[in-house]
């Protein structure tokens, strides 16, 4: 009995691994620009004012092409920007940016853009964040996330 609910046990575990999709922990990086894009193979999270429900928003190639605009606005902030953590990282060419979420605010829907560089040490490979953007989808304005003061700062380029 024990050897028989062992070996089912196994078989369940087994199945249970082999079942991820595809796609799941991928991550696709093409350059540009001396800039790299790194999109991960997940939805966005997409988070509502209080009292409204919470939708996530998938992402797939159609969508992606739609939303090249905001890829073309980020390439030109890491180009032009005066944030020296940014141009550091976009002059050795290890800059990257991953989309977060999509922001539902009650005056924008934002885009909220990760910037940041890979770092390795002794305890391994870990992503430094550099900057947050966030891009409003309806003007296409870019902002620059003020992390002390808790505040987005218009970009002007």
């Amino acid at each position: 009995m024990k050897r028989s609910l062992a070996a089912l046990f196994c078989a369940f575990a087994f199945a249970g691994c082999s079942s991820a999709p595809d796609n799941a922990g991928t991550t696709t990086a093409d350059n540009s620009d001396s800039a790299t894009f790194v999109q991960a193979d997940t939805a966005y999270r997409t988070f509502s004012p209080a009292g409204k429900e919470n939708r996530s928003v998938e992402i797939d190639s159609a969508m992606r092409e739609r939303l090249s605009w905001a890829d073309v606005l980020v390439t030109q902030y890491i180009s032009l920007t005066d944030n020296t953590a940014v141009q550091n990282a976009a002059k050795d060419s290890s800059i990257a940016w991953l989309w977060d979420q999509l922001l539902d605010t009650d005056s924008a829907k934002y885009m909220v853009c990760h910037l940041g560089h890979d770092y390795e040490d002794d305890y391994g490979k870990r992503f430094i964040t550099d900057g947050w953007l966030y891009i409003d989808t309806l003007t296409h304005q870019v902002y620059e996330y003020d992390v002390p003061d808790d505040s987005l700062i218009v970009w002007n380029h």
